[in-house]
Order: structure tokens, then sequence, then C-alpha cells
């Protein structure tokens, strides 16, 4: 939430309480600015902020006292986190805690010591990274951490080995593009990456190489955007990518081909716009898409129809806002859809929101 602190909604009672920064409260959240969440599997909230003006970055939350504890970058400190702009938060399957930022690179917490060790761009150094500028954390199945970067490709690291392999534009046959913007796993381990302009790339850990399908303008069956947003698997034959502005692709893995779904101003059932950030799936196998700026759209795969749902301002129950920011299906098959102007709860009886 920017300026606007964290925020616990109560379903019951569907109200909010909220928690921001007290100047005079060293246990009160460090910053209003909160870019990431994570919650670990012994339940601990861990919230990632800004850390403008020296505020700490990292906080961990004590449900119980309510109370927030702060880490954030000490230059006096070796093993301090590494920087006060906190981008990602993964919890390995071991229990580490790893911690991206902006401009310092990655962070392994070792919750013992409560210190950091740091994974930078540096050369000179065996655990070097190809760029400082975290976007995103994954685990994949062999327990190997995929870092995606803003200008300088993917990393893998490997903590049983201690070892880091970067991928970059030119130095890896196939890799095409620095700046990551999604990283997916799918049911058979296979890596796919979405890239800013550099297309779809597949990569198989195990394998000797990555493919890569990209736009191009005279082959109707290929990719119809080369900047991608977002991956969903559907099964092992069918994989859904969202693009910057090509709208939504079907990708069949048996034809290798791509069937494209973009907006047609002359047809209402068309996708209501072609920046597609946002992709889930419901128990009933509907699939919902978020945009940039057009709305949320529910797609019918047997009909290929998508329903538009958009903002109305003369309409309280419409959506609050058409720029999507995150979709979430909770385990009551709840939709939540997060917007630039607040939350919203849909009610699939009603097709209504809250």
């Amino acid at each position: 939430m920017e300026g606007g602190g964290l925020s616990k909604f109560d379903r019951e009672t569907e109200t909010f309480i909220h928690y921001q920064r007290e100047d005079r409260n060293p246990s009160s959240l460090s910053d209003n600015d909160v870019l990431c969440l994570f919650e670990d599997r012994s339940g601990v909230l861990w919230v990632g902020t800004d850390g403008a003006a020296n505020h700490a970055s990292l906080n961990k939350f004590d449900r119980k006292t309510e109370t927030f504890t702060h880490y954030q970058q000490d230059p006096d400190n070796p093993y301090s986190l590494s920087g006060n702009y906190v981008t990602a938060i993964h919890e390995d399957r071991s229990g580490i805690l790893w911690v991206g930022t902006r401009s310092g690179g990655l962070n392994r917490f070792d919750r013992k010591t409560e210190t950091f060790t740091h994974f930078k761009n540096d050369p000179g150094n065996p655990l070097n990274l190809g760029d400082s500028h975290i976007r995103s954390i994954f685990e994949h199945s062999s327990g190997d951490i995929w870092v995606g970067t803003y200008t300088r490709g993917l990393n893998r690291i490997s903590p049983e080995k201690g070892t880091v392999i970067t991928y970059r534009e030119n130095h890896e046959p196939g890799f095409s593009d620095n700046a990551l913007w999604a990283i997916y796993e799918d049911s058979a381990g296979t890596l796919w990456l979405g890239s800013e302009d550099g297309g779809l790339i597949k990569f198989n850990p195990d394998g000797p190489a990555f493919e890569i399908w990209t736009h191009e303008s005279e082959n109707p069956n290929s990719l119809s955007d080369s900047s991608i947003r977002s991956i969903y698997e559907e099964n092992e034959d069918t994989v859904w990518i969202g693009t910057y502005s090509g709208g939504l692709n079907k990708y069949d893995r048996n034809t290798e081909s791509f069937t494209h779904y973009r907006h047609k101003p002359d047809n209402p059932h068309s996708l209501s716009g072609n920046r597609v950030h946002q992709i889930v799936a419901d128990r009933d196998g509907l699939l919902w898409i978020g945009t940039y700026e057009d709305g949320l759209n529910k797609f019918n795969k047997e009909t290929e129809t998508f329903t538009r749902f958009n903002y109305d301002p003369n309409d309280i129950s419409s959506l609050s806002h058409d720029r999507i920011r995150s979709l979430f299906i909770d385990r009551s098959d709840i939709l939540w859809v997060g917007t630039r102007d607040g939350l919203n709860k849909f009610d699939r009886e009603t097709e209504t929101f809250t």
C-alpha cells in the first residue's frame, strides 16, 4: 500500500485494522510504503517497505503483541541487511529467508544469529550476482534458488553447493533479455521466464539450452507480443501468457503454437484490454484476467468469450478501479481483486463487488 501502511482485514466484521509508522514508537511499522508481504511456515508475517529517510525496510510482525521488529542496513555492520528498499521475500524449504533489495542485491537471513549473508554484483566474489537490483525470487523443486533481476538476467543459487550461476543475454544460447518480469515452474519442473522485450523463455534446468518464443510479424501463430507480464499453466498441454500490449495468449505444447485473444472494439465479448498483468483460475476452471487499465475479465474457455467487469462511477457495486494490481482466490474460492483504488471482494451469484 503506497503511503497507507499495512492493513489487516477481519472477514467476519468486514473491518480493517491499520498499522502505520509512528515516529515515537520503535515497535511500529518502519515505513508506510509497503512493497511486499510474505508469511512464513511458522505464521510470521514479513513486511518489505521502501525504507526511505533511513527507515528500516524489513519488518517482522509479532501477531501476539502486534509489534514490529526492524531490520535495516548498517554501513558499519557487514552482517546487516544489504539495502533499505525491499522488493521480494521468500522462505525456502529449509526455512531460510531470502530477501531481495533494489540496489543491495540478495540477502540470506540466518534466524538464529539474526545476520545476513549478501549476494551482490561483485565480479571478484565467487557468489557474484549478475545484478544487485532484484525483481523476483523463486525456489525450484530441486531446491535451487532462482533470482530474476531488472537489467542483467537470471541467477541460479545452489545453497548446498555454495555456487551462483548467472544466465545473461549474449552469454547463453537462447537467452534473449536481461530484464525478467516473471519466473514460473510448471508441473514437469520446467522454468518459464517472462522478459521485458525478449519474449517467452522456456528453460529445463537439467537441459543444455533455452528455448525462446517472440512475436513474429509474419507468423500468425507466434507470440502476440514479446513483452511478458504473467504466466499460468492450466495443464500439461496448455500454458496461458499475459503480455504488455498483445493481450492473452494460449500456448499449445503439442503444436507449439499460440492462439491470441485481443481486445476488439466492435466485440463486447472480447478481452477488455491488451495489457494483461494477472491470470488466475478458479475451481470451475474459469480464467480471471486482470488488465492494467481496462478492468477485470472472466474467460469462458468453452465458448471463448469474455465477461467484462469495469468501474462505473454510478454503481457502488462495480469494480472500484480499472487498473488491476493483484488477483487472489482464497481457500473458499472467493475472488479478491486489488486495484489502484482499494480492495474488492467479488460475489459470484450477483456478480457485484464489495
